[in-house]
């Protein structure tokens, strides 16, 4: 009689336990683990709370192509969300922005497509640029007047009182 080893397992279709030459035998299912292949971000990068991985998949060969994610990143848990919030919008400009100039900086595009992103981020750059200097003109009064209308000065700063 033949011995049971793992190349004779094919000859026994069902799976359990039965004997051979008074060795009790088991078979059990023999599964590959197969490991799917998720390649490592080539960089991580973000914009207030919202934080984009960027892949760069294929080769010189085939040619490269980048893809990105974005999640949301909350502060105190460290959590990550696909949701987000109305104030957010303005995180997703800036994030754009850095992801245009981050990829059009890999070197590894077509020149046309190198020459727009680089125009996107310069342009998105310049409205950031604008749209920081219109808010600070907006609260940075109001900042300022509160400082100063609840400063006295015979109480040392960060001092409360009690009336």
């Amino acid at each position: 009689m033949k011995r049971v080893t793992a190349l004779h397992t094919h000859l026994f279709p069902a799976l359990g336990t039965f004997d051979i030459d008074g060795i009790r035998m088991t078979l059990e299912p023999f599964q590959i683990q197969q490991k799917s292949f998720s390649p490592k971000p080539m960089m991580l990068v973000g914009a207030g709370p919202l934080i984009s991985a960027i892949w760069k998949l294929g080769d010189e060969e085939s040619g490269w192509r980048y893809r990105f994610n974005v999640v949301r990143q909350s502060a105190p848990s460290g959590c990550v969300t696909d949701l987000f919030q109305p104030v957010d919008l303005i995180h997703f400009v800036r994030l754009i922005q850095v992801l245009a100039t981050e990829i059009a900086n890999d070197g590894c595009l077509t020149h046309d497509v190198h020459l727009m992103l680089r125009n996107l981020a310069q342009r998105l750059n310049e409205f950031l640029g604008r749209a920081a200097v219109e808010t600070e003109d907006e609260t940075t009064p109001n900042t300022r007047n509160n400082s100063q209308d609840y400063q006295r000065k015979d109480i040392p700063h960060g001092q409360a009182t009690h009336t």
